[in-house]
């Protein structure tokens, strides 16, 4: 009898605040502001990131189809090298310290070079 008496006061319960529930379930939540905020800022991050990954996937199909385009001609390769090579004399004349960086990446190139071709 008292498992009835509960069973019956909580379906009372259920049925009377159920419609005031759902008229409260319209507004925003307690903390469902900031919930909000946080889903519209992830919306706003997606395509900024999707538009990234695009860019960076874009960017290495281009230094493929280059590096291919080189490998496949020599003399191409020779006019970049020389267009490279001005590119850093241009950005030593701005900024001195580049030339030793410069330097290292040229011998860290050429050993791996050499590691490769054994």
């Amino acid at each position: 009898m008292f498992r009835r008496m509960m069973l019956s006061g909580m379906m009372l319960s259920v049925l009377l605040c159920g419609p005031v529930r759902a008229q409260e379930g319209a507004a925003v939540p307690e903390g469902g502001e900031a919930v909000q905020q946080q889903t519209e800022a992830q919306t706003l991050k997606n395509p900024l990131s999707q538009l990234r990954g695009k860019l960076l996937y874009k960017r290495n199909q281009a230094r493929r189809l280059e590096r291919a385009a080189t490998e496949a001609d020599g003399e191409l390769k020779k006019k970049i090298d020389l267009l490279q090579s001005q590119i850093e004399g241009l950005y030593v004349e701005a900024n001195p310290k580049l030339a030793e960086i410069y330097a290292e990446q040229k011998q860290l190139a050429e050993r791996i070079e050499a590691l490769n071709q054994k």
